[in-house]
């Protein structure tokens, strides 16, 4: 079973057990939707119920509320859109997620499924570059210092990224909201686990006061007599999973064969593909032209990775499910 599909059946357990009939997916494509169909569909017809709709926040119109125009059902939205403009998003996303409940305004009841699929793509919500030996430079600059502890209400004064600044604050939005941290990249350094306050690491009731303190003992300045931090991420991974809040999978290799097999192409096929690869080196080609005459290295930088992005989703093939 891979993680789409543990994904659905977190959200389907909730939808049909505990009545939590809405939940935002967020994710680092929007054209992974049809994959979160296609594992909603498979285990709704395997337990023969009734199928949970699921749709893009492309969809609606994001200056009306959500109640009005999607009742109940899957919200699937990137970590790129969410970011951008975070702040009024995050409070159109609340407040559906808040609606159906008779104190809608009232965010400790608030109810709803949040996933944060690809998790790994919030992780720099906090700045700091600890391979030069700094922690947290423009933390310990601030005047509040207590970012990630839920004593801060600013994150974005410390200049993390927009993204890990959004999730952070979607989490403490909802406190009452379910939320699945998903991802198949580890985590090799405690500063990227920053937003998963939902993990209870630090906090209140833990032996961490905040994210600041959680990450001194992990990670400390004094390196004499300390293990590493990749040995001690391993040990906070092994206390989540015997308090039940990681869970760790491979896919299993047993009795499975494996053969190459030369597939030959139709000829319309061939000339389809040459062509499009001409067209895609002739706008490379204009891309380059165009990156030396511009001056700003940001400007440079965006439009490469503009190009790449659409030259990616060119040639990518998308399955259509029935």
């Amino acid at each position: 079973m891979g993680k789409g599909r543990q994904i659905a059946s977190t959200i389907m357990h909730n939808y049909y057990v505990h009545g939590v009939k809405r939940a935002v997916w967020v994710t680092t494509s929007s054209l992974l939707i049809e994959d979160a169909k296609r594992d909603m569909n498979a285990l709704t017809q395997q337990q023969r119920s009734a199928a949970i709709p699921i749709e893009s926040v492309s969809e609606f119109n994001t200056k009306k509320p959500l109640s009005a125009q999607f009742s109940q059902g899957i919200l699937f939205i990137t970590y790129s859109l969410i970011s951008r403009d975070w702040s009024k998003k995050i409070q159109w996303i609340s407040s559906w997620l808040q609606q159906g409940r008779e104190t809608a305004n009232d965010p400790e009841v608030a109810c709803g499924t949040i996933i944060l699929d690809e998790s790994h793509k919030c992780k720099n919500m906090l700045p700091g570059n600890t391979r030069k030996g700094a922690r947290w430079g423009s933390v310990n600059s601030c005047s509040c210092g207590k970012v990630c502890s839920g004593e801060c209400n600013n994150p974005e004064k410390h200049k993390g990224s927009k993204t890990g600044i959004a999730i952070w604050h979607l989490q403490n939005a909802l406190p009452n909201a379910c939320v699945l941290y998903a991802s198949a990249t580890s985590f090799s350094e405690v500063r990227n686990i920053a937003p998963m306050s939902r993990l209870c690491l630090w906090g209140k009731n833990t032996p961490f006061r905040n994210f600041l303190n959680f990450e001194a003992a992990i990670n400390p300045r004094d390196k004499k007599n300390h293990p590493g931090e990749v040995p001690m991420m391993e040990i906070v991974g092994r206390d989540l999973y015997a308090r039940g809040l990681y869970s760790a999978r491979m896919i299993s290799y047993h009795d499975i064969e494996f053969s190459v097999e030369d597939i030959v192409l139709e000829e319309s096929i061939q000339k389809g593909y040459n062509r499009a690869v001409v067209v895609q080196w002739e706008i490379y080609n204009a891309v380059v032209e165009a990156v030396d005459c511009i001056a700003n290295c940001k400007a440079k930088s965006l439009l490469k990775s503009q190009y790449w992005g659409q030259n990616q989703r060119f040639f990518q093939v998308r399955e259509k499910y029935e």
